[in-house]
């Protein structure tokens, strides 16, 4: 199980999230503020498939340009690894996960946003 509280860097701020949840296959970690939660979760397919999900969600004030009403509003990223349950190694998918997160720079995540595939 991870530490309670997570420390979670956002743009070089420290968010601290403490866990709100724990069940034997789940967890989930909320800021004080209530506007960061972490969702860790770990699941087996039917076909013995091995999958772990983080979900990442940010709520927010915004305003809607044509009202001016404000409201809270959320983005989430969501991550998966979806594995067979043997012939990867951990080392393997570290390998490839920090090619994904390389992959992930500034200029490719504003081409994601901007629709680009």
């Amino acid at each position: 199980m991870f530490g309670d509280p997570i420390a979670f860097l956002r743009n070089a701020v420290t968010k601290n999230l403490a866990r709100i949840k724990a069940g034997d296959q789940e967890s989930s970690y909320m800021s004080s503020d209530q506007n960061f939660i972490l969702e860790i979760s770990h699941q087996t397919t039917k076909v013995g498939r091995e999958r772990t999900t983080l979900r990442f969600t940010e709520r927010k004030t915004v305003t809607d340009p044509l009202t001016a009403q404000s409201d809270y509003d959320s983005a989430t990223f969501t991550f998966t690894i979806d594995r067979p349950g043997y012939g990867f190694s951990d080392v393997e998918l570290y390998y490839d996960i920090n090619a994904l997160m390389a992959f992930l720079s500034q200029a490719n995540v504003t081409k994601l946003v901007g629709h680009e595939s």
